[in-house]
């Protein structure tokens, strides 16, 4: 159970890395993709709900968790493909 709470602790400092980069070079579309991150944010409340009804239907924690990996290989997947670094360093980012 501690592990499963625990899990939140990353997700926490992976939003403050994933806002900046989502929301970047969108121009005027910026506060429409910041809306999309608010919501995606507010369904990480409510996703624990969801695992407690699917746990209670199933009648087995450890099945339902099943429902959480689609959601890691949406990250995995932003993570590698979804957005490319342009630069490393700072020095990099002044020639923009």
């Amino acid at each position: 159970m501690w592990i499963l709470i625990l899990m939140g602790v990353p997700n926490a400092f992976l939003y403050s890395g994933i806002w900046p980069l989502a929301i970047r070079g969108l121009g005027r579309y910026t506060s429409l993709g910041s809306a999309w991150l608010v919501m995606a944010l507010a369904s990480s409340g409510v996703f624990p709900l969801v695992y407690a009804g699917e746990a209670t239907r199933l009648g087995d924690a450890q099945s339902a968790y099943w429902l959480m990996i689609p959601c890691f290989v949406f990250l995995l997947c932003y993570a590698l493909w979804g957005y490319r670094l342009e630069y490393w360093t700072r020095r990099g980012a002044e020639k923009r």
